[in-house]
């Protein structure tokens, strides 16, 4: 008797067949789609509020609002509006304790923030986070066991630099896509400063997760995924499209086919082909002169021969109790399969047959001795030389010369082996063989010869840049509103399109679809410069309208037919980000560091599972003050500060951040020692800035909140200070201790209320 098969049990067959299906044609109908049509002309509209119109901006949100009987709300206060341009612009909060802000001083203030420094740290973050940048190579699983990339920095100094002096972002993403194809880099006799920053550049491309230094993973499923991770980062970043579907069939949502994906890795192939694959190690170009290069080299081959006797020491104790391990450990194994399993497990990766590789892998468990395993079963006589052989490596290790290094991308050959649609994704069944080009639904009718390229390369990443940003053509008018969405995303909390990281067919409308596409000319004609679009809309009524709605004139009506504000009647209230959080009580407490650029401060696991600075590997003391964006990025395993407030996780790439509320934020404001001494140092730097109780107070609102108490704070602050320093006395304190340390809770205070974490 047949029995009954559950529903759920249909469904999964079908979305099984479903994703095994391979059809010539997508399902979605490209030629209607916003996201692909080319850049028309937008004419600006009028609107009735003329007194609220201060740039185009206003005009495209003011006429939908009046449309829908709704107007923008009132101006935002000068401190508020202050502390929520200081924070969008540079990450900080205002720096100026006597500075007034008015109407007038608001515009200068811009034009100030916009030349800051500080500016590209915070603006480079957010191409940071969009590219995926980490410092480490790896997939990073561990959190005790970290292996830093030495100089990859080099790359997110070169992203904040680019922001900084408003590089042009056909220019920022040709150097980032092909900066080792504008130069004949390999015969030269040395980098220029232009040379080692174009191959800095590339390193846009180093940020998949590579483990293949580690030989198990050194293998070709794992290249085709490490490309493969590259093409998608780089097409979720630029295009807002998910392309992961096509890996083993034609998108079911987009109108990209599998021929469409293969045919864009096949750009990256020639740097990424299996076929003399080169490891993390090995993706390093040299920062030596080449008339040096020859010396340096057989100065490590001497240190390398110096370590290797030691290895090999080190390596006859290890084999001696790997062999008693597996002795112990054989029993379990299959009678038949014990000899070949002991020969399989005893010969070096390297060497292993395929049928060798196979038994290990089906005996892992048992055929697989770590070198934990090994050092925990030594005895004391081993371990004493074991500890001493350590020791003597780590003396020659540190003898090492360490050139400069730079993380680039680089074809691995001219004539690289050709790419195929892989059957069903698996890397081992070709199909097709395909040759690079763009998206079918991007590409123009006729596409321009790409430049020259310099040296022995194939030109292929070079001729994507270039096409990339080509005049009226579908790529560049996509390109372009992905960006100027999510740069209104960063300034507004949401961007016009809400999925920022898709704006294909399963993506989400624009609010304002004409906006949009003004904002995606107006940025392809200021020359695809960033910071004018910035500063046009940070001055518009729009993003300077308050974030309270209680003052509108239309507040009933507008809750009725706006819940959502979509037509952004109001500003929205923001909360902080990770970095921000801690850099604001950085900021606040005097202590902040502003030194830019360098390595990165190193960070740890303490043992009672929080990740901290680790004070004990600072170059200087003063850097454990530095911006969040010169910590260490991990992929997973971040501070437990900026953890707390939803620092993301970049196992791929992050194109829009969370910001969540949870009991953890509240008990990390309260307990975090970094936080109190944070406190600490503000109520130092208020009591020796002013004489009297209320004055400190007054100082206090006014660098953590950026603004005046009202009588009725500064009333509740000074009854704590007052019953905190009496309870200080009355413990035997010092009187100048007690008043610091009552001002202290009050400071802690402030650093905990919701309007610190805020952008008003």
């Amino acid at each position: 008797m047949r029995t009954r098969q559950p529903l759920a049990h249909f469904a999964l067959c079908a979305l099984f067949w479903l994703c095994l299906s391979t059809t010539n044609t997508p399902a979605a109908d490209s030629s209607n789609h916003w996201a692909f049509q080319p850049l028309a002309p937008q004419m600006i509209p009028s609107g009735k509020n003329v007194s609220r119109i201060q740039n185009p901006v206003d005009a495209f949100i003011v006429a939908r609002l009046e449309a829908a009987g709704l107007q923008l709300a009132p101006g935002a206060p000068p401190p508020a509006l202050l502390r929520r341009i200081s924070f969008d612009l540079t990450g900080l909060p205002p720096t100026t304790e006597e500075y007034k802000p008015s109407a007038s001083s608001i515009q200068h203030c811009i034009d100030a923030l916009l030349a800051s420094p500080q500016f590209g740290e915070r603006w480079g973050r957010w191409w940071l986070d969009a590219v995926g940048y980490v410092d480490v190579l790896n997939l990073d699983n561990d959190p005790g066991n970290l292996t830093v990339a030495a100089d990859k920095w080099r790359y997110r100094d070169y992203v904040v630099d680019a922001f900084n002096t408003d590089l042009p972002f056909d220019q920022f993403l040709l150097e980032q896509l092909a900066g080792d194809e504008l130069t004949d880099w390999r015969n030269a006799e040395s980098l220029t400063s232009e040379t080692r920053r174009l191959l800095i550049a590339t390193g846009f491309l180093r940020v998949a997760p590579d483990d293949t230094d580690v030989d198990e993973l050194n293998t070709p499923d794992v290249h085709q995924t490490i490309l493969q991770t590259t093409a998608e980062n780089l097409a979720a970043n630029l295009f807002g499209l998910t392309l992961n579907c096509a890996r083993c069939h034609d998108h079911k949502y987009e109108p990209i086919t599998q021929r469409d994906y293969f045919g864009f890795l096949a750009y990256f192939a020639p740097a990424y082909q299996s076929r003399g694959w080169l490891r993390p190690k090995d993706r390093v170009v040299t920062d030596l002169p080449k008339s040096a290069q020859a010396a340096h080299a057989k100065q490590i081959a001497a240190l390398d021969a110096e370590t290797d006797v030691l290895k090999k020491t080190q390596q006859t104790i290890r084999d001696r109790y790997r062999d008693q391990l597996l002795e112990a450990r054989l029993p379990r194994v299959p009678a038949e399969l014990r000899d070949e399993a002991k020969a399989a497990a005893r010969t070096p990766f390297e060497k292993r047959s395929e049928e060798q590789r196979r038994l290990v892998g089906r005996f892992e468990r048992l055929l697989r001795v770590t070198t934990d395993e090994v050092r925990a079963a030594l005895t004391a006589a081993d371990k004493a030389e074991w500890e001493r052989l350590d020791k003597e490596i780590a003396a020659v290790n540190a003898r090492r010369p360490v050139p400069p290094q730079i993380h680039a991308v680089f074809d691995t050959a001219a004539a690289p082996a050709p790419v195929h649609v892989l059957r069903r994704g698996e890397f081992d069944q070709p199909v097709e063989a395909v040759s690079p080009a763009m998206f079918s639904v991007l590409r123009p009718a006729s596409a321009a010869n790409p430049s020259a390229h310099a040296g022995a390369t194939t030109g292929r990443r070079l001729a994507l840049a270039q096409q990339l940003t080509a005049p009226n053509s579908p790529a560049a008018a996509l390109l372009a509103r992905v960006l100027m969405n999510r740069a209104w995303q960063q300034l507004f909390g949401r961007g016009l399109v809400d999925t920022s990281a898709n704006l294909g067919f399963s993506g989400a409308r624009p609010t304002h679809p004409e906006l949009l596409d003004w904002l995606a000319g107006e940025f392809i004609r200021h020359g695809w410069r960033l910071k004018p679009i910035i500063r046009l809309i940070v001055t518009s009524s729009t993003y300077q309208q308050s974030s309270s709605a209680t003052g509108s004139p239309v507040l009933a009506r507008a809750q009725q037919a706006d819940p959502g504000n979509d037509l952004l009647w109001h500003q929205r209230l923001r909360r902080l980000e990770s970095e921000q959080v801690r850099d604001s009580l950085l900021a606040v407490s005097g202590v902040l560091n502003l030194r830019a650029g360098g390595p990165p401060v190193l960070t740890e696991l303490r043992p009672d599972g929080t990740f901290a600075i680790a004070t004990a590997k600072l170059s200087r003391p003063e850097d454990a003050f530095r911006r969040s964006l010169y910590l260490l990025q991990r992929r997973t395993y971040h501070p437990s500060l900026l953890a707390a407030f939803d620092q993301p996780l970049l196992n791929a790439n992050c194109l829009r951040r969370n910001a969540s509320a949870s009991v953890a934020q509240s008990l990390t404001l309260l307990n975090d020692a970094f936080v109190v001494e944070c406190a600490e140092a503000l109520a130092k730097r208020v009591c020796a800035a002013r004489p009297d109780t209320a004055a400190r107070l007054e100082l206090a609102f006014r660098l953590a909140l950026a603004r005046s108490p009202s009588a009725e704070e500064l009333h509740w602050c000074h009854a704590l200070a007052e019953r905190e320093g009496v309870r200080l006395l009355t413990s035997g304190k010092a009187l100048a201790v007690a008043r610091e340390s009552a001002i202290a809770r009050v400071c802690h205070t402030l650093v905990n209320t919701s309007e610190f974490l805020s952008i008003p």
